[in-house]
């Protein structure tokens, strides 16, 4: 019983051993692949080259015969040897093989000392030309391109490099054009070569490859030919970059110097506390464009930016007044609104202070400032200092010369007559007096395909002025006192009496393509009852490899508002579990308090609803249970033979 059963057992095992193998092979593969990957840290690799085995003469080729041959003969020892004592069987034949070894050496080393002599025969010109075309072959050695053109009577294809010459790799910037960088290789290459780019953050040394995802959209963060990295899509701001340029079999060829990215995804310095004044600089310092720590830079023609201090602990060197004194005597303004510094738009002309902050497309960025006036005399409510924010492209600005302050008035000018000369830039007008520093936000959406944007902050029309000034001071130098200011994705601090809402959509489990192209509506019902309806389909790749998208509404009504998704129509085997903040459900409610930000996560995850054998290719697989129901048809249709086919012995 246990013999006629056995085959048809063994049947089966096999079968269903070779199913979950197939799957764990495909993955081993995958895995492999993409484990691939070669460092090194010299700049400039020279690629190798190979020898091609001689078609004329045999002797070229004597070596290989001989390692085939005793191949072959070690081989048959092996297969024939059954005991330690058939070994002394095969001593003669051992003797003979070794005979026919030494006869091949003294043959290949004929053929070398004739290819000496022919070397030693080329002239002086000739050697000369061929220096820059030696390559290297497999064993290390290096063959003259000249040798082989004059024995191309004897030995036509001797030698024949697969790669000559240097190769190297370039990183350019062109973040201001198209958000990217840009990957150049140069120098004689193989074809095949493909390109890999690594990055580490700003105060760290740990580089780690960047792989290439969909972002958001049609977006990738890497271009399909590796050649352009978009650096605001891969969240590169002030980190270094490099690139690996290798060969088909994944052999390193050269790897490029590292590219710091310059620009930062927000303002810096927004409270204007570097560089530091000291006692030497007086309460009052002037920077010119470019001063190490300052980031800011005015359109003013002499370049200089005015800081002020207002610091109780620093003293000016000569009057001995503290720059807290100081800054009221002058400047009508007795403290800083945010530590001890700020800035003075005007400073010994009309002018704008601007940074350039690296921007995604589709973001909606926010902006906060502290404003206040100077006049001619402190705490006077009746005298006021106007000033305005401008935000746009920073490809835009360089193509109109926007770096004068003629230049950005006429942008002013146009934006608010909405003539449309130039596109996405925005404007706003504050006003105030000297009475304290006021605070103003705002938002920006960024454009398709604006990937640097240019923050302006321009002086308008001053009390000073307005009033005839003092009649030795020159126009347009005195007003318009600038504090933390903030420009970045990140929601400032809600108004008094009011909040913020913010709702962020995330979804987990689902392939980038289905992700990235995501979209869906919110029900949002406010305090009073009011109902609207928004849209979410702008989804970009987290970290972890999750898309999110936030909806934000700035400074609304304290209250409880109600949040309900509606879904798009299902995935096909896909299942959906949505969680709101934390519970599962599809729908909840948040309370904005004063001066506060109300949070709420929906997260849907989606997990693919059929259980798939271990292929590792997703879709192509059948349901486990039909496997299992071939398997157990194939197995008895297996076990009928087997039982007709015993009955017929």
């Amino acid at each position: 019983m246990r013999r006629k059963f056995k085959r048809p057992l063994t049947f089966l095992l096999a079968l269903l051993l070779l199913f979950s193998l197939t799957g764990a092979s495909v993955q081993a593969e995958e895995s492999g692949n993409a484990g691939t990957s070669n460092q090194a840290q010299t700049v400039v690799m020279q690629a190798d080259g190979t020898q091609k085995e001689d078609d004329v003469g045999e002797t070229a080729s004597t070596e290989e015969n001989m390692q085939h041959n005793a191949q072959e003969i070690n081989l048959t020892e092996i297969q024939t040897e059954e005991s330690q004592k058939e070994q002394n069987d095969n001593v003669e034949a051992e003797d003979t093989l070794q005979e026919k070894i030494n006869s091949e050496m003294d043959q290949k080393e004929s053929l070398q000392g004739d290819e000496a002599q022919n070397a030693e025969n080329s002239s002086a010109e000739d050697a000369t030309k061929t220096t820059d075309s030696d390559a290297e072959n497999q064993t290390g050695e290096t063959v003259n391109g000249s040798d082989v053109e004059n024995n191309a009577s004897e030995n036509a294809a001797a030698v024949e490099p697969l790669a000559a010459g240097n190769v190297s790799v370039t990183i350019t910037d062109n973040i201001e054009n198209s958000g990217t960088l840009n990957a150049q290789v140069t120098g004689e290459q193989s074809d095949g070569i493909t390109l890999e780019w690594y990055k580490h953050a700003e105060g760290t040394n740990t580089w780690t490859k960047v792989e290439r995802h969909k972002v958001t959209g049609n977006s990738y963060n890497i271009s399909e030919d590796g050649t352009a990295l978009n650096v605001a899509l891969d969240k590169g701001a002030r980190c270094y970059y490099k690139v690996q340029g290798k060969d088909a079999s994944g052999q390193l060829l050269a790897e490029s110097a590292a590219l710091q990215v310059s620009y930062y995804n927000q303002l810096e310095n927004g409270d204007f506390e570097t560089p530091a004044a000291t006692r030497s600089t007086g309460y009052q310092p002037y920077y010119f464009n470019g001063t190490p720590g300052l980031i800011w830079k005015t359109t003013a023609s002499d370049a200089q930016i005015e800081y002020v201090s207002a610091a109780t602990d620093k003293y000016d060197k000569n009057t001995g007044k503290t720059h807290a004194r100081q800054s009221l005597d002058w400047h009508n303004v007795e403290a800083a609104a945010s530590e001890t510094q700020f800035a003075e738009l005007n400073a010994n002309e009309p002018g704008a202070l601007y940074q350039d902050v690296l921007t995604t497309p589709g973001a909606k960025l926010y902006w906060q400032l502290y404003h206040r006036g100077r006049g001619t005399t402190a705490y006077d409510s009746s005298q006021t200092d106007t000033m305005y924010v401008l935000i746009m492209s920073t490809k835009l600005a360089k193509q109109y010369h926007v770096d004068t302050q003629s230049a950005v008035q006429d942008v002013i000018a146009n934006v608010r007559s909405n003539t449309g000369k130039y596109p996405g830039a925005s404007v706003a007008t504050i006003t105030d007096d000297n009475v304290k520093w006021y605070r103003h936000t705002g938002d920006y959406d960024v454009s398709e395909n604006q990937y640097l944007t240019r923050f302006f902050f321009v002086a308008g029309e001053t009390a000073f002025d307005k009033n005839g000034g003092d009649g030795k001071t020159k126009a347009g130098t005195v007003g318009n006192h600038l504090d933390n200011v903030s420009f970045s994705e990140t929601l400032p601090d809600p108004n008094p009496d009011t909040g913020h809402l913010q709702i962020t959509k995330t979804i987990r489990g689902l392939p980038e393509d289905n992700a990235a192209d995501y979209s869906l509506q919110l029900k949002i019902t406010a305090p009073d009852q009011k109902e609207k309806l928004v849209a979410l389909n702008q989804f970009s790749r987290n970290e972890d490899g999750s898309y999110s998208c936030t909806y934000t509404e700035t400074n609304v009504a304290a209250g409880t508002y109600r949040i309900e998704e509606i879904l798009p129509s299902g995935l096909p085997d896909y299942r959906v579990d949505s969680t709101f903040n934390g519970e599962e459900a599809t729908k909840g409610t948040v309370t904005v308090q004063d001066q506060k930000t109300a949070t709420a996560e929906i997260v849907n995850t989606y997990t693919y609803d059929i259980v798939l054998p271990p292929t590792g290719i997703q879709g192509t697989a059948a349901p486990l249970a039909a496997v299992f129901v071939i398997l157990c048809g194939a197995g008895t249709g297996y076990l009928i033979f087997f039982r007709q086919r015993k009955s017929f012995r």
